[in-house]
């Protein structure tokens, strides 16, 4: 008889969905049973494999983790939640202020940081486009992450000696908009890690034109950028994984100094 504890990965990111399911299954007593990419997949999938821990992101596309809980609480065998999120890069900021430290958060929450360099990315940006006088920063004002990051580039940029101009979005229906005014004032745009342009990312391509685009992350840069320095999110993803296995088992506890932040 198969004595392992079952899971179900929900996350938009292929890469740090395939590290948690690599770290997980690698861990003794661990089966993920399969992996969801949007919100109303990951409730398709929990209703017919029923699993002990669904670890659930709570950004997802099309239903998000919230929607996703109320549907799954129904259900007569409910799993255990595992709530991940790139919707908080820094969880000790003012912005977000849901734990005291990285080194002792004193709370549930833990993981690793997606945190992007910008200072990289300000150099980045002298490299290729040194004639390059104003910058663009858009990000998302509804996501903590994007503010925190947004305001720390403000401040990177200023000080390397560019004009900056700093453009927000509140979601992904006033995108296209706000890249568009971008194009018209600077001479590049730099987008940190954000979930909402990285959805958009596609979209924001078609409409950039030949405006170069700086990105915070693999993903963004993917579908608009022309370069970036990014975190591998698959070795993100098992870090995640391995820390996940870890505590579930009872080998480590929250407070047991972990890095902390978002998955």
């Amino acid at each position: 008889m198969d004595n392992r504890t079952t899971v179900i990965i929900a996350d938009n990111s292929e890469e740090l969905c395939a590290g948690l399911k690599s770290a997980l299954q690698r861990s003794d007593g661990f089966g993920v049973l399969c992996t969801a990419q949007d919100g109303e997949q990951a409730i398709k999938l929990v209703k017919e494999h029923k699993p002990d821990i669904l670890v659930l992101d709570m950004m997802l596309p099309e239903r998000d983790g919230i929607a996703v809980l109320r549907d799954i609480n129904g259900m007569e065998k409910k799993p255990t939640v595992i709530a991940t999120s790139s919707f908080v890069t820094d969880y000790v900021a003012a912005e977000a202020a849901i734990v005291a430290s990285n080194e002792a958060p004193g709370a549930n929450v833990t993981g690793y940081s997606d945190m992007s360099d910008i200072a990289a990315h300000v150099e980045l940006t002298q490299k290729l486009c040194p004639t390059a006088k104003t910058v663009a920063i858009i990000y998302c004002s509804a996501e903590p992450n994007s503010v925190i990051q947004g305001n720390q580039a403000e401040e990177l940029y200023k000080a390397a000696g560019f004009t900056t101009v700093t453009l927000t979005a509140s979601d992904i229906t006033t995108i296209s908009t706000v890249v568009t005014s971008a194009c018209d004032q600077a001479d590049v745009i730099y987008i940190p890690t954000d979930n909402t342009a990285a959805n958009a990312s596609e979209l924001i391509g078609g409409v950039v034109g030949d405006t170069p685009i700086f990105a915070g992350e693999e993903g963004i840069c993917k579908g608009c950028g022309v370069a970036t320095l990014s975190i591998d999110y698959y070795d993100l993803g098992y870090k995640t994984g391995e820390m996940a296995a870890k505590i579930l088992k009872g080998e480590a506890k929250f407070r047991e100094g972990f890095f902390v932040c978002g998955s």
